[in-house]
């Protein structure tokens, strides 16, 4: 029911961008769009876990279908981009599928969801790419495709009748349909042959087909109200009206229907189980029963009191050694457990300090950003300084351990903090203010720093670039 609702929909929006024919269709969508608004989503989340399956799936018209399946219900909740999205997916799927069908409904799609989206061009270059499928076709799919780009044509091209029409005659000639029937009495009636089209309603109206009636009776009511005929067109405006309360009943009666159905299920289903409760309590008297023959022929085997004593001396011997392996498996596990709790207290030592260092790695990251993003912060506090040296010695732990372990004498926090800065290419002026520092201090800092980084080889390029600093 749903993928009927959704085809009859893009039957309705080929039409809606026409101010004369909104709604014409309205009549038979109202009923299936009140039965489907509900489970819509809830499909939508299924198709959705089949896309995710689809690499998984070397099917491919299984997946072509998830996507058709995707494409539709996005159509239901009017979902432009998801339209326009899934379409694309049935057409690039389409190429590598052999049926001619596949690529039929792929186009269709695609050329819908570029008239959704106002893109004429695009939409009338993929109908084009339509026709010459439509002979690889079934009848019933040809009677469709001719219906679709009759359609199409009295959307984009609505006076170009003789175009309309020989579609028309060409669904008909593939599979009768009420639905080209009822068009082509509208283009009569649209292009001045009154006469043509109203005998052709009149003889659809003879027909069973309530949704047909309602359609029929608002082409009607239309006509003769463009004609000035308001007491007409009045009459097939009610007709209309009673007919859509006939549609609504049979609807209700229907779901009625369907509810009676969900209902008997369930007592089949509780009458069931009520079949296997009887079931369950017959299967237990059968199982009292022969433990009482058991118990019965217990009593006889108590002339075997011999070897049964037998067996219960070795039993007993058996609980015995059980019980001895038991005691050294306590030893054993008492001694491996001791074992755990010192591993586990090391364990949690060793965490207390890796949540200390993080914590301080954290303080460290905040002043390096403060110091990266220019702002006024002065590095005074000697935890900050730790803090902020344990932050650079993760981000280059190499160049830090290396200055921290000079060949000779050993840096200080200080003269460490500004081989740090030096080295982060930050300018005298922002070393002093980072510092908290006076310039004689700073010059103080810089002499000492050189005389100990000149006693470690490896660090001559440094001192001669802070020389010149």
């Amino acid at each position: 029911m749903i993928r009927k609702c959704l085809y009859l929909f893009l039957f309705i929006l080929l039409y809606s961008c026409s101010g004369d024919n909104t709604g014409k269709r309205l009549v038979q969508a109202d009923s299936l769009i009140a039965e489907s608004s509900d489970t819509a989503y809830s499909i939508l989340h299924d198709y959705k876990e089949a896309e995710a399956n689809i690499r998984k799936v070397n099917n491919k018209e299984q997946n072509f279908k998830v996507y058709e399946g995707l494409f539709l219900i996005n159509y239901k909740v009017v979902n432009l981009k998801a339209i326009e999205y899934y379409s694309r997916k049935e057409l690039q799927l389409s190429s590598q599928i052999a049926k001619p069908k596949y690529k039929y409904i792929a186009f269709s799609h695609v050329a819908l969801s570029m008239i959704m989206i106002y893109h004429m061009d695009s939409a009338n270059y993929y109908m084009d790419k339509i026709k010459p499928l439509i002979p690889y076709l079934s009848r019933e799919d040809q009677a469709a495709a001719y219906n679709n780009l009759a359609s199409f044509y009295r959307e984009v091209a609505p006076d170009d009748i003789a175009t309309i029409k020989k579609y028309l005659y060409k669904s008909l000639r593939c599979k009768p349909t009420i639905t080209a029937k009822v068009t082509i009495a509208e283009l009569y009636l649209e292009s001045g042959n009154e006469s043509k089209g109203l005998i052709l309603i009149n003889q659809l109206l003879k027909g069973k087909d309530n949704d047909v009636k309602a359609i029929l009776y608002n082409d009607l009511s239309q006509y003769y109200n463009s004609c000035g005929d308001i007491s007409a067109a009045y009459a097939y405006h009610n007709k209309c009206d009673s007919i859509k309360e006939i549609i609504q009943t049979k609807l209700e009666n229907e779901k009625y229907t369907e509810l009676q159905l969900k209902y008997d299920n369930e007592v089949v289903k509780n009458k069931s189980a009520a079949e296997k409760s009887k079931l369950i309590r017959l299967i237990l008297l059968i199982i009292i029963a022969s433990l009482i023959a058991t118990v019965f022929f217990l009593a006889i085997l108590k002339k075997k009191n011999r070897y049964i004593s037998k067996i219960v001396k070795q039993l007993d011997n058996i609980n015995g050694d059980i019980e001895r392996l038991k005691s050294k498996g306590n030893i054993e596990f008492n001694r491996q457990t001791n074992a755990l709790q010192k591993k586990l207290s090391f364990k949690q030592k060793k965490l207390s300090g890796f949540i200390k260092d993080l914590d301080s790695i954290q303080k460290g990251i905040q002043i390096f950003y403060y110091l990266m993003d220019g702002d006024d912060y002065k590095l005074t506090d000697n935890k900050d300084r730790n803090d902020f040296i344990a932050c650079c010695r993760l981000l280059d732990e190499s160049f830090v351990k290396h200055i921290e372990h000079l060949k000779g004498e050993r840096l200080t926090i200080q003269d460490e903090l500004f081989c740090i800065l030096h080295h982060l290419n930050k300018k005298p002026e922002e070393i002093q203010e980072f510092l908290g520092i006076s310039k004689e201090a700073l010059r103080k800092t810089k002499e000492r720093t050189l005389i100990k980084l000149r006693k470690d080889p490896s660090f001559k390029k440094m001192a001669d670039n802070i020389a010149t600093f």
